[in-house]
């Protein structure tokens, strides 16, 4: 691992893409390194362990109480068991505090809180290794109407509320289910809408979390008293999940979908009733047609309620 280190710092200490790029590639073989970069940088892989709450179980561990013998066995732990729970962060600081080598300890510690730094885009380290081995995390974004309206005419397409609270896309696979930002940040501890989850098909979930009482509040303090909750420490209850799209989970890695959106939202709507949730909902279709007059009369009523407005999706998109 002192190798690995090394070479994590010989990238660190170039500021120019192209000697990362080529310090990666005369190493893209050494199969600890590979390990390390995959758990550290994979967007899809979470641990559930900030830096804050890890910091106050150190200064109590030991490292008397250690149950792993290297890194690699607390990684396979905690992809497993990855919601942050006392006990697993407990685990991790006997771990750390076991160390007899202060440098790898932080190493060690970075790459389990996620914070590594290496200077190097996903891109650049896939294009240094020949392969696709980063995932690169995107999801679909809004456009403004007025640009995309020459779009849409003569087209079918389906209108739903736009709701202003905190994108969330939740990957299921496997009965393990990870949440994630729209930027690839995980999203830990939301284990109300988590247990639920586990009991969906494997796919990913796009949608928009809310506070679940948001209809109490005015529209401009649903977002503010979502964020409350959603970025504090531990678990985070009293949140719904409202869900307004979903792909299989290699389509969604491969960037485009095989369904258009109406037969993605029609599963969907299917799939959600059937687990009957309160911590997992449908954002309801509003409109389904080709009529663009219905678009200002919709647009009014939301302003009316107090609404954040609309969103279109073209129904073969």
């Amino acid at each position: 691992m002192k190798d690995v280190l090394h070479i994590i710092n010989q990238i660190k200490a170039t500021s120019s893409r192209n000697e990362k790029e080529t310090i990666l590639k005369q190493h893209k073989d050494n199969q600890t390194l590979r390990k390390v970069l995959d758990a550290a940088l994979n967007p899809y892989i979470v641990f559930g362990i900030g830096e804050k709450k890890l910091k106050k179980f150190i200064n109590k561990a030991t490292g008397k109480e250690n149950k792993f013998n290297d890194l690699f066995e607390v990684i396979e732990y905690l992809k497993v068991h990855n919601t942050g729970t006392d006990h697993d962060v407990k685990m991790v600081a006997e771990f750390l505090n076991a160390q007899d080598d202060e440098e790898l300890k932080e190493f060690y510690k970075e790459i389990i809180t996620k914070t590594l730094k290496i200077g190097a885009t996903a891109k650049s380290i896939n294009k240094a290794f020949g392969e696709k081995f980063i995932p690169e995390f995107n999801v679909m974004l809004a456009k403004k109407f007025e640009d995309e309206e020459h779009k849409i005419k003569g087209k079918e397409f389906v209108i739903t509320e736009k709701l202003d609270g905190m994108r969330t896309i939740m990957i299921v696979e496997n009965g393990n289910v990870t949440f994630f930002s729209r930027q690839g940040q995980p999203i830990t501890g939301l284990v109300e809408i988590a247990q639920d989850a586990k009991f969906l098909p494997d796919n990913v979930y796009d949608g928009e979390l809310l506070i679940h009482n948001a209809d109490d509040y005015k529209d401009r303090d649903v977002l503010q008293e979502t964020l409350k909750i959603a970025r504090k420490d531990g678990e985070k209850r009293g949140l719904v999940l409202h869900l307004f799209d979903m792909i299989p989970i290699n389509e969604f890695k491969a960037g485009k979908s095989k369904a258009t959106y109406y037969k993605r939202k029609e599963v969907l709507n299917f799939i959600v009733e059937k687990l009957n949730s309160p911590y997992i909902k449908i954002v309801p279709n509003l409109y389904v047609g080709k009529d663009l007059d219905v678009i200002p009369k919709l647009l009014e009523e939301m302003d009316r309620k107090g609404k954040e407005g609309l969103m279109l999706n073209v129904s073969d998109g």
